[in-house]
């Protein structure tokens, strides 16, 4: 493996390792690896025959980031920083991508991908994106997993003024969530409870207010000190 391997990758093969001996299986090749809030993915490159990747609260912008991988099925990008979707073309054999809760606003690279079930609740797709490239893909065979309307708009709104939230339904109930690692340590935890018609009103009256908003219900971690 790369001496250059990041902190986060090397906890993740290392987790793999011990999974698999507990399994009492001995082989050394990692078919699968779960990373962490990671910054870098220097080291990636060593796990060629990766099937499954889950990448979870990850700061990175785009897939092209991750290093090409030729059996890779199933790719988990949440709770990140992920912008845009291009380089799926290095993942010929990729069945199953699931980018729920990132910063994506550009979907047509997927037009030209063999992906089978797509999941992009919580980001802030275009409207071109939302209402052309979705149906375009469900048209040829893909299942699609998407944000409703009422959470969609708010999440465009948004990444329109720079606001680092996105907002997604879960359950009959909404959330508010910052993915990536840019304002917390943990972001695919502890997402305050909103109402989208709340967050309209403070995009409405005061963009800005909605850090104050976020942090005010717990939704930094770890929490900031007190004030004294």
């Amino acid at each position: 493996m790369s001496e250059s391997m990041a902190s986060e990758i090397r906890k993740a093969r290392d987790r793999s390792l011990l999974h698999k001996r507990i399994r009492g299986d001995e082989n050394p090749v990692i078919k699968e690896l779960h990373v962490r809030f990671a910054s870098s993915l220097s080291g990636l490159d060593g796990f060629a025959e990766l099937e499954v990747l889950i990448l979870s609260g990850c700061d990175f912008p785009s897939l092209s980031e991750i290093p090409t991988l030729r059996r890779l099925v199933s790719l988990t990008v949440s709770d990140s920083s992920l912008r845009d979707v291009d380089g799926i073309e290095r993942f010929p054999e990729l069945l199953v991508l699931d980018i729920q809760r990132n910063h994506v606003v550009d979907l047509d690279s997927l037009t030209e991908s063999g992906i089978r079930n797509l999941a992009v609740d919580g980001n802030p797709l275009s409207r071109h994106s939302y209402e052309q490239v979705l149906p375009q893909l469900e048209e040829r065979g893909c299942r699609v997993s998407r944000s409703g309307d009422r959470e969609w708009r708010v999440s465009a709104r948004m990444h329109e003024v720079g606001a680092p939230f996105v907002c997604y339904e879960r359950g009959g109930s909404y959330f508010l969530c910052s993915p990536g690692l840019s304002v917390t340590e943990q972001p695919a935890r502890d997402h305050p409870k909103v109402d989208p018609d709340e967050l309209e009103g403070i995009l409405d009256m005061d963009p800005g207010e909605l850090m104050s908003l976020f942090r005010s219900r717990g939704g930094v971690w770890p929490p900031p000190p007190c004030d004294i």
